[in-house]
């Protein structure tokens, strides 16, 4: 019986923007119409695991693309003005 091995990359753009923040459309500083003329994913989680299950093979590795956490991008920002992580003269809280 022939046996496959995946490895895949799986690119986050491909997932319907409106519930997934981590996208690159989904970013809070971006101009209105910074992706005007873009195609924007349309699936959910669910029918991107329906088609690493259909291909009946055995996963040994998945690397993700485009995922922007922006919440966390904010955090560690705020958290980069404090003196222990990286501004040693102190916190400047206008950047929060």
């Amino acid at each position: 019986m022939l046996r496959f091995i995946v490895s895949s990359r799986f690119d986050v753009d491909v997932v319907d923007p409106p519930y997934y923040d981590v996208l690159p459309f989904r970013n809070p500083q971006a101009p209105p119409d910074a992706f005007d003329g873009i195609v924007e994913g349309r699936m959910h989680f669910a029918g991107v695991f329906a088609i690493l299950d259909a291909t009946n093979a055995e996963t040994i590795g998945l690397a993700s693309a485009e995922h922007l956490p922006w919440s966390v991008i904010k955090f560690a920002k705020v958290l980069n003005a404090l003196p222990l992580l990286g501004n040693p003269e102190g916190a400047s809280h206008g950047d929060a």
